[in-house]
């Protein structure tokens, strides 16, 4: 938390965040970006349920939808107080730990694989609108040309991973570090993401969608506050935004994901990326405010990720 608190002193005091455009957005038409980036902001909270939704089938797990979804909004709640930004991640493994219905190993995976497919669609999404300015542009900027080396270096790395899951070869060799007694299992759920490999292209697709409206949340909310944020800026400053928050230095990456936006945007001569980006988050905690909700919910009937809908433990 102290961290957080002398982060957003220097980003105030140097003026890399200044929200006073909010206070008349109101009274302009700016009020219309504000609110359609509000609405946007729920759709990229539903997106990643669905996505998991259709990873998790494809491990041939019958989970509802309706509890994926519940589970997943209250993952981004605690999202907002983990560091390195796993509390999603964590929520998710939490409940499926506590499901005796699923497989566990093969579910757990599940979690990762979404992971993967999450990360890497919002870094080709940077990485392509990186690659067009360099090709268009004769600016030599170096923080855009390390941004880019970043991007395309971590996209490679996920890529990696994710190749390990369907890659027969490679699976030979990491089956060799599984443990003896779970290498049954081990080959099970390999073999189904194998098998569905096809299906993996329309949750990418869908993923991508969800990537793309994340940019276009950052530039609505840029409208917001009366700075005009070209789209391939904000395809750029979102996977960054992301990237950077997951250092787990503070709760969620708060003020680091805005620290790094904001002198990604000033080194191209582009100003208001602390602002907006601050404004995009707080969009994301409004709607995640409520899976806090739904947590609430699920305690008092007994079990947190079950009862709340109408589910019986088993």
């Amino acid at each position: 938390m102290i961290f957080t608190v002398i982060i957003f002193i220097w980003l105030f005091h140097s003026g890399r965040i200044d929200i006073s455009g909010l206070r008349t957005s109101f009274a302009t038409d700016r009020w219309i970006w504000l609110i359609s980036g509000f609405t946007l902001s729920l759709g990229c909270l539903i997106i990643p349920a669905i996505r998991w939704h259709l990873v998790l089938k494809s491990q041939e797990s019958d989970i509802r939808f309706v509890q994926v979804l519940r589970w997943t909004w209250i993952g981004f709640f605690f999202k907002i107080f983990v560091p390195g930004g796993l509390g999603l991640d964590m929520t998710r493994g939490f409940y499926l730990m506590s499901n005796r219905k699923v497989k566990r190993l093969s579910s757990l995976s599940t979690v990762l694989m979404d992971r993967i497919i999450g990360l890497h669609s919002l870094l080709m999404v940077g990485f392509v609108s990186l690659t067009v300015y360099f090709l268009i542009s004769d600016d030599s900027n170096r923080l855009a040309f390390f941004s880019w080396v970043l991007l395309s270096v971590s996209m490679l790395l996920i890529f990696c991973l994710a190749v390990t899951m369907v890659s027969r070869r490679i699976g030979k060799i990491l089956r060799k570090l599984v443990p003896v007694r779970f290498r049954q299992s081990y080959d099970g759920l390999v073999h189904l993401y194998r098998s569905n490999r096809r299906s993996f292209f329309l949750i990418y697709g869908i993923s991508l969608v969800n990537a793309l409206l994340n940019v276009f949340v950052f530039t609505f909310a840029g409208r917001a506050l009366g700075y005009s944020v070209p789209i391939w800026i904000a395809s750029v400053a979102v996977p960054l935004m992301t990237l950077s928050s997951l250092i787990p230095l503070t709760p969620g990456g708060l003020g680091i994901g805005e620290a790094v936006t904001a002198e990604f945007m000033s080194s191209l001569q582009y100003s208001g990326g602390g602002s907006v980006s601050l404004l995009m988050r707080m969009m994301f905690y409004f709607w995640a405010l409520f899976g806090g909700v739904l947590f609430l919910m699920g305690q008092r009937k007994g079990l947190p990720g079950m009862e709340a809908i109408g589910e019986k433990p088993s």
